[in-house]
């Protein structure tokens, strides 16, 4: 009896352990993560979402959601510049699910958030 229950349990782990590694194989494949680009109140920006990315232009009071399946493996390097004389606002490396917050003070990359803080103003420049 006891040698039966042995067995159950050790199958059980090796099951446990087989979907674990499964899950984690699975989320080193491809990329899953996002990258959002907010523009609240800001000039429009030209945003390169990682090296040799594409560039995405986002005005104010838009947003980009950009496509991540050809990135390459995180951390990105995320460049924004101001489109109208591409100034480089900020460049910095994020991770996981990244959100760009354009606010008509300043640039803000980091993980997606909940909120862009209060609501966007008139917007600035073109």
């Amino acid at each position: 009896m006891l040698s039966t229950r042995l067995s159950a349990a050790a199958k059980l782990l090796g099951l446990l352990a087989a979907t674990g590694t499964l899950i984690m194989a699975t989320a080193g494949c491809g990329s899953s993560s996002t990258l959002l680009i907010e523009n609240v109140d800001g000039a429009a920006v030209s945003v390169v979402p990682w090296a040799g990315g594409p560039t995405v232009v986002v005005g104010c009071h838009a947003a980009s959601d950009v496509n991540t399946t050809a990135a390459p493996s995180q951390p990105w390097l995320v460049t924004v510049r101001g489109l109208a004389d591409h100034h480089l606002l900020i460049q910095q490396k994020g991770s996981g699910d990244v959100e760009v917050i354009v606010r008509r003070d300043g640039v803000l990359i980091g993980p997606d958030a909940p909120s862009v803080g209060p609501a966007g103003a008139g917007c600035t420049g073109t």
